[in-house]
């Protein structure tokens, strides 16, 4: 299997895919792209990034880390209501992994709100599910193996997530500083 260089070193978030060339540029690079059109500057803060996110979405979003047990099945969460949003993860995780799962919910967050402009085939936009938001209610279907329009859809959030994490990292010690020091 070969891998190319943006898919090194994401450790144990994911399995490393097969590399894959792409007429109008990688996956990354559009995740990266799509990032960028939160209006972010190439390091910003977790506020930042919040704020940028809850202006595509135009409502509050609450961020909520709890310990609840039925949070197991799940390492994040987003929760969707009339006044708010609320992206809930796992208080046992450590800041990093909390971090990478925010972000992924993040990332739901504006696969269904962001304009139709900022979807592009290696970033496809969801179709409407029969509650009229996709995402919002139901578990992220695998990545691994599966060629379905909602494991290439998941994959490309996590894309958005890692492209996310990207620009906030330099406020966020890696998993490996936490660990080795």
């Amino acid at each position: 299997m070969v891998f190319n260089q943006a898919d090194r070193g994401r450790g144990r978030w994911r399995m490393l895919r097969q590399s894959e060339d792409f007429s109008n540029g990688s996956i990354v690079e559009a995740a990266d792209h799509f990032v960028a059109r939160l209006g972010l500057a190439r390091t910003a803060s977790w506020g930042e990034l919040h704020e940028a996110v809850e202006g595509v979405y135009g409502k509050p979003i609450y961020l909520v880390a709890s310990n609840s047990s039925s949070l197991r099945a799940v390492t994040g969460l987003w929760i969707d209501t009339a006044e708010f949003g609320a992206v809930v993860c796992r208080e046992r995780d450590d800041l990093h992994v909390q971090s990478q799962n925010a972000c992924h919910e993040l990332a739901h967050i504006l696969f269904v709100h962001a304009p139709k402009t900022w979807f592009t085939d290696l970033l496809p936009r969801p179709q409407d599910s029969s509650n009229g938001v996709p995402g919002t209610t139901q578990f992220c279907p695998p990545t691994a193996g599966a060629e379905t329009p909602e494991s290439r859809i998941e994959e490309a959030i996590e894309e958005v997530a890692f492209a996310m994490t990207r620009r906030i990292q330099s406020i966020n010690r890696t998993a490996e500083e936490t660990y080795f020091g």
